[in-house]
């Protein structure tokens, strides 16, 4: 359990599982960045279905923060978020897509991960 990342098709996926504290996902995400696979226009997916922390609200910006501010510069690719079925996670992933809103990245919300790669497999830029 925790956070672990993989490129599969061209996209960079996150997933997290269980618990896992707030520098994991920071640590993870920015590694990944710094993948040689990871391009201008790679798309990012933060699988969060299976995850069981319950972050608050400082915690959710401040992580966005810092994982935006680790994002290379140029970076287009469009991102989302996998949060499952619970209306809980699916408030809290649309806080964390409101937080990539305010610092200029969209970030998409999804319940279940094939609408969520299906969007990110379209050939269109991010925030469109």
């Amino acid at each position: 359990m925790g956070i672990s990342s993989e490129f599969q098709d061209g996209l960079f996926i996150v997933n997290i599982d269980g618990e896992y504290g707030p520098e994991d996902l920071v640590r993870v995400v920015a590694q990944g960045f710094k993948d040689p696979r990871f391009t201008q226009s790679t798309p990012v997916l933060l699988n969060a279905y299976l995850s069981s922390t319950n972050p608050p609200g400082a915690y959710i910006q401040r992580t966005t923060r810092e994982i935006i501010d680790q994002r290379p510069t140029g970076h287009y690719g469009k991102w989302a978020i996998v949060a499952g079925n619970s209306p809980w996670r699916f408030g809290l992933a649309r806080m964390r897509a409101l937080w990539m809103d305010s610092l200029g990245v969209g970030m998409e919300v999804f319940t279940d991960t094939k609408p969520a790669l299906d969007y990110l497999n379209t050939y269109t830029l991010a925030g469109t």
